[in-house]
């Protein structure tokens, strides 16, 4: 696949430099004896609802899930301290959002990224807790990056990283943080569009994305790399 180089990073970055994208066959576990078949079971219906996807995140022993408001779009989290059984402290939160939510861990905090309700605008913030309580949201930082989808959020060596489909020509972007979320740079566009967020997973000291295609259906998951300036 060929080279694709972003602009010369800022000082203390890395530039992430290619984004190999595999289209990957989906293949049922079907005639293998030795496959543990799966099920899901404790299903606990709440009484929120949403029209989004919520998210969810595990957080100093406690399963926290956040979501949007069904009739206000405002952003709300609470959380588990049973494993799922129960959810309580709910915390509604002021800030809107057009799309679903993410969570993610990083370096001892818990994070939350939307995408502005009003203008589109990728946001990230610190989640504030105090005595069990969820107090709401600090060190918020809205980027000029737009989307009109929910972005991606991962840890990943000490960096936060964001991803996101572009507002307009829906090519995938990349950027991340090395302050914990005060700032964000050295941003990639890559060539593949998508029609839909993209999704970011550590696993085995990579990190991946996944998306579906923009003009098709098809689910594609890949590795984003980089190299030190």
């Amino acid at each position: 696949m060929k080279k694709i180089t972003c602009n010369k990073a800022r000082k203390g970055y890395t530039r992430i430099t290619v984004l190999t994208i595999t289209l990957l066959a989906l293949v049922m576990l079907v005639g293998i004896t030795d496959a543990v078949p799966l099920s899901i079971a404790n299903k606990v219906n709440l009484s929120d609802t949403s029209p989004n996807s919520p998210a969810i995140a595990s957080f100093n022993g406690q399963l926290y899930i956040a979501f949007l408001s069904e009739g206000n779009s405002n952003l709300n989290i609470m959380y588990s301290t049973d494993d799922g059984k129960t959810f309580g402290n709910k915390y509604t939160s002021t800030e809107a959002s057009s799309d679903a939510p993410v969570l993610c861990i990083h370096n001892g905090n818990l994070y939350i990224a939307w995408d502005g309700k009003d203008n589109d605008n990728l946001t990230v913030a610190q989640i504030n807790m105090n005595g069990g309580q969820i107090t709401g949201f600090s060190n918020k930082i809205i980027l000029n990056e737009k989307s009109s989808n929910s972005p991606a959020i991962a840890s990943f060596n000490g960096q936060l990283y964001l991803a996101w489909k572009d507002e307009d020509n829906k090519n995938l972007n990349v950027m991340y943080s090395t302050d914990d979320g005060k700032t964000f740079g050295n941003k990639y566009t890559s060539t593949e569009a998508s029609s839909d967020s993209p999704v970011l997973c550590m696993h085995n000291g990579n990190l991946y994305i996944a998306f579906k295609g923009k003009d098709n259906d098809n689910l594609n998951v890949g590795q984003v790399t980089s190299v030190t300036s």
